[in-house]
């Protein structure tokens, strides 16, 4: 059966205009720093008047980028991006240069899940769920090509090492590893709403006791003895699909991992985030036992309450405070954002007592959505501080969190900053602010917004709006949804290679080496226009100059005459002779 031309459709007026708008859209940003450099997956858009006719339905195809991580290399720095696709492919691309070092197919389905796992030094798996119900582990190379010898091959596949069959009754969107003191799991969570938990330590016991020559020689052929994970745990406490999940990272200075619990026993308490498409978000306790028969359980610690709809990504870390500890040294606050189709990204503090006991923080709904009673032992925690958009918020990234990896000059200048994405694709940079001032949205930008109003939740309930932010600027990126955001630090400083510049037998591509303290940070984003994007941080948390601002206006007003002639052909064509007389009987019959 063949597919039937969106063009031959009935199309809403206001559907066309999305499909315009994303081709206009498309033709502007498909190259230049200013729109982040962008890495185009497959071939950039080029017919835009078929993306006009695609409408509202018009996206990157089987390019659509569904998650992305990235790589760190030996000496600290990153170096790659691993994509996944709507298309079953996963590719790994040299950040630096934008080129797609390896291609693997993966599933022969969307590959909706990723997250990369070291095993051992130089030794790292790549792990990547589908639809279609699988998880799967591939080696991954430990050292990035150069740039001269990537442009002249593209290794075709990764040599995968095991895979778990029905890892779900249905499709598994969500991975996350936890990896602290040999207590070893991978987390998944999908479509059935439930959360498994799967033994990772055997797998990782294995692949450290190979010699090297025997790891390549797995890297090389299709030959493992690889230990099959066992499901220790199946957690059913959510009610929709479960969407994401996030941990955080130890406490910085504190080298043991964030848990609870006694060191010296075997049942270490991990804490863990899981969001679901109705807007619960779960704080659950992860207890392991090793002694004997290895068994784990995740609990309900409390419930995270004020989402109205579903969450989409879920941001932990550090955030540094103004004021120091009696010692000098810095004050580290627990910090989850969450970004939501309510249009609200959300700041929780777990280690805040207010905020826990109800006393303090954003008054929240009587549950934090239609999706069931509040769970967890203890009370729920309430917001403290939320921050509307004009559309789904996609993508949320707390800029102060980066000098909680790596400490720089700069990070100060980042304490106060927010970055997040919507479903039109665009960056938002926000400088959070706790001047008096409440509910913040983006009507203005480069103003305080939001004076302190009062709202309605999706289900009347009125409800006091919180401290917000100031949007400093909008970076026109994606002509599609921004799906992911991640930090990139960059050994380097600088522009970008010129990708025009372009590696010959005889002259390679000169990228400078690194140097100690040298680096800087950088974002990566990637969306459903099967692009993926790097942005200079330095460049985009200060405000747009005024003529920044009237040229994006001028570029973004630009009438695409001719998008909307090709479209309107296609679209609406002259109907013939016979045609007319067809219609005028069906209409005198009325």
């Amino acid at each position: 059966m063949q597919a039937t031309s969106a063009s031959s459709l009935f199309q809403s007026t206001a559907s066309l205009e999305i499909g315009l708008s994303r081709a206009s859209k498309a033709a502007r940003t498909s190259a230049g720093s200013q729109y982040g450099s962008p890495i185009w997956l497959g071939r950039k858009q080029e017919d835009l008047n078929a993306l006009a006719e695609g409408a509202a339905g018009a996206d990157g195809g089987a390019d659509k980028v569904l998650a992305l991580e990235v790589e760190r290399d030996e000496g600290g720095g990153e170096v790659a991006a691993w994509v996944a696709s709507s298309g079953g492919l996963v590719r790994r691309i040299d950040l630096e240069t934008g080129t797609i070092t390896h291609s693997l197919r993966a599933h022969n389905a969307p590959v909706s899940g990723l997250c990369l796992y070291p095993v051992a030094a130089g030794r790292l798996l790549l792990v990547t769920s589908s639809w279609d119900k699988s998880i799967r582990f591939w080696t991954a190379p430990s050292r990035l090509r150069s740039a001269a010898s990537a442009s002249k091959h593209v290794k075709a596949s990764l040599q995968q090492v095991l895979t778990i069959k029905d890892a779900g009754s249905d499709f598994i969107k969500a991975l996350h590893v936890l990896s602290a003191r040999n207590q070893e799991v991978l987390l998944s969570g999908g479509s059935d709403k439930i959360v498994r938990v799967w033994d990772l330590a055997p797998l990782k016991a294995w692949a450290a006791s190979l010699q090297d020559s025997q790891w390549l020689s797995i890297s090389s052929t299709e030959t493992s003895h690889a230990p099959q994970p066992a499901m220790l745990h199946a957690f059913r406490e959510h009610t929709r699909p479960i969407t994401c999940f996030a941990s955080f990272a130890p406490r910085p200075g504190h080298h043991g991992p964030s848990s609870e619990g006694n060191a010296a026993t075997s049942q270490p308490i991990h804490l863990v985030y899981s969001a679901d498409s109705m807007g619960k978000v779960l704080e659950l306790e992860l207890s392991l036992q090793r002694e004997g028969a290895t068994s784990a359980r995740l609990e309900v610690k409390r419930e995270l309450v004020g989402n109205e709809t579903g969450v989409v990504d879920l941001s932990a870390g550090w955030g540094a405070e103004e004021d120091e500890d009696e010692n000098g040294e810095v004050r580290w606050t627990a910090e989850l954002w969450t970004a939501s189709h309510d249009k609200m990204a959300r700041l929780w503090l777990p280690d805040s007592e207010t905020a826990a006991s109800g006393s303090g923080g954003l008054r929240a709904a009587g549950s934090s959505s239609q999706s069931g009673q509040v769970l967890g032992r203890l009370a729920p925690l309430n917001p403290s501080r939320r921050i509307e958009h004009s559309s789904y918020v996609k993508v949320v990234l707390p800029l102060a969190h980066l000098a909680s990896h790596r400490p720089d000059p700069s990070s100060e200048a980042l304490r106060d900053m927010l970055v997040t994405g919507e479903t039109d694709g665009d960056l938002r940079v926000w400088h959070l602010t706790s001047q008096g001032w409440d509910q913040a949205d983006e009507s203005t930008e480069d103003t305080l917004a939001g004076q302190p109003t009062t709202r309605r939740t999706i289900q009347g309930e009125a409800v006091q709006a919180g401290p917000g932010a100031r949007l400093i600027r909008t970076l026109e990126a994606h002509w599609h949804e921004v799906i992911v955001i991640r930090p990139w630090w960059r050994n380097r400083r600088g522009p970008l290679p010129d990708p025009n510049q372009e590696a010959t037998e005889t002259q390679e591509i000169k990228v400078e080496p690194a140097k100690a303290n040298q680096g800087e940070w950088w974002l990566i984003t990637a969306g459903l226009d099967g692009s993926v994007r790097r942005w200079r941080v330095a460049d985009i948390v200060t405000p747009a100059s005024p003529l920044e601002k009237a040229s994006d206006v001028a570029s973004a007003s630009q009438n695409p005459s001719s998008i909307e002639k090709g479209a309107a052909k296609k679209a609406d064509p002259e109907m013939t002779e016979e045609e007319e007389r067809e219609l005028q009987e069906l209409m005198d019959e009325d």
